[in-house]
């Protein structure tokens, strides 16, 4: 099956934006849906053709972790710097680089144990889904 279809159809993914070459000449990024511009746990996908290269988590929102990403990319992180070149090596050859999203699965009113009293959350899944998802799918460019 081809693997954007399985992102969309059966994991409930959606074209967020892409990652692109800007008028500085530097890498970055486009988010066009309102639902990855709110603070909402997500986890997301880098695409190129038909592969994914990356698998994220964003705890508090897709725009808002590749803002995070920019700065990485940008000299900010070892890793980032890294991720940086891998992208700008794929969009020099003509290849687009598209970002897929979902908001992950919540756990609503758990009770739990926190701290010796009992208490009710919302738990997130995004952590659990973007393990998952680096599992099943293993992206060359996530690095264990």
């Amino acid at each position: 099956m081809n693997i954007k279809l399985k992102l969309i159809n059966e994991y409930e993914f959606s074209e967020a934006g892409k990652i692109y070459i800007d008028e500085n000449n530097e890498v970055n990024y486009l988010i066009d849906l309102p639902e990855f511009k709110s603070p909402k746990g997500q986890v997301y996908a880098w695409v190129i053709r038909d592969e994914v290269v990356y698998i994220g988590m964003a705890g508090k929102g897709v725009d808002k972790r590749h803002k995070e990403h920019r700065g990485g990319w940008r000299g900010g992180s070892k890793t980032g710097v890294n991720k940086a070149k891998l992208l700008r090596d794929s969009l020099n050859n003509n290849q687009m680089v598209a970002i897929y999203a979902r908001t992950s699965d919540v756990l609503v009113q758990q009770e739990v144990k926190l701290l010796g009293k009992k208490t009710k959350l919302d738990i997130n899944l995004n952590r659990y889904e973007e393990h998952e998802l680096i599992r099943e799918l293993n992206p060359v460019w996530n690095v264990n």
